[in-house]
């Protein structure tokens, strides 16, 4: 099976379980009591739609479903108030205005003011974290004073010399996340930022994970992985060694797919009975392998 019909199965299995649990993604739900978990999930399919927003990948009636839930739940929920009460969430709330302005609403917040009143508290964080919101804030048109996307790059686990099989699963994420800010999800080269050597070394880190993924069954990030490939394919030779990683991770993503279109997160995963755990377990690692297929 070639890898395009690979990924069209993936997006359509994944975004029709995505659809069907739409009411799960909503942060006014009542299946969970966790606010901060509810509006974490919102956001992360946010996170996923914008880029695929921005690349007019929309080619699939169930991916418009999403977009029209996104619109009418950022319509119905007070999402400055929540950022108020928890400040952590403004990176979140940088992802839905950009997703406002995106799909062209006329119900956009001003985050400048929240930004001016808690400076300090918001950016008292590790160089990935406030890589994360810098990124988020740009791409609303908010630029506040802080180091440049290299030198916050410097200090985080990208560019540290640490062998990846000693990386927790979270400093794996903050890798593949470091590289989406780098290039602007994929549409800014990221040979416009880093040099040679850094390129080279960062190539080397996303192959050894690939493999090291691919052997443990980590799926969740597998996918993350294969959207930083979309994103640095001008940095990779097609008669590489890489093309066939790339065809067996794919396959690996294929036969994790649960009939029900859900992919879970690592492939043992034990499924559960309870329909509200199987959401919980899987709808980060079906989000971000929809967001491959499509990027």
């Amino acid at each position: 099976m070639s890898i395009e019909k690979q990924k069209e199965i993936v997006m359509k299995k994944s975004s029709k379980w995505i659809v069907q649990n739409l009411d799960k993604f909503d942060p006014n739900n009542k299946y969970y009591t966790d606010q901060k978990f509810k509006l974490k999930v919102f956001v992360e399919l946010v996170f996923v739609m914008n880029p695929i927003i921005r690349r007019n990948r929309m080619n699939d009636k169930r991916l418009f479903k999403i977009i029209d839930f996104i619109k009418e739940t950022t319509y119905k929920t007070d999402f400055q108030s929540l950022i108020r009460r928890d400040l952590s969430g403004l990176a979140g709330a940088a992802i839905i205005e950009e997703f406002k302005m995106l799909t062209e609403q006329n119900n956009q917040t001003d985050l400048k003011p929240i930004i001016e009143s808690q400076f300090i508290n918001l950016f008292n964080k590790s160089p990935f974290r406030i890589l994360d919101l810098k990124y988020s804030l740009n791409r609303i048109d908010v630029f506040p004073k802080l180091p440049s996307s290299k030198e916050l790059y410097k200090q985080t686990t990208l560019a540290k010399e640490q062998p990846i099989h000693t990386l927790t699963n979270m400093e794996l994420y903050s890798m593949t996340h470091v590289l989406f800010y780098l290039t602007d999800m994929g549409h800014t080269s990221i040979k416009e930022i880093l040099d040679n050597e850094e390129i080279e070394e960062i190539k080397r880190k996303i192959v050894v994970s690939l493999y090291l993924s691919v052997k443990k069954g980590n799926i969740d990030i597998l996918g993350e992985l294969l959207i930083c490939l979309s994103f640095l394919s001008n940095c990779f030779d097609e008669a590489s060694d890489l093309k066939e990683m790339y065809e067996i991770s794919w396959e690996k993503i294929v036969n994790s797919q649960h009939r029900k279109g859900f992919i879970p997160p690592f492939k043992n995963t034990n499924l559960v009975s309870s329909n509200q755990d199987e959401f919980e377990l899987n709808y980060h690692s079906t989000t971000v392998a929809l967001g491959a297929s499509l990027l």
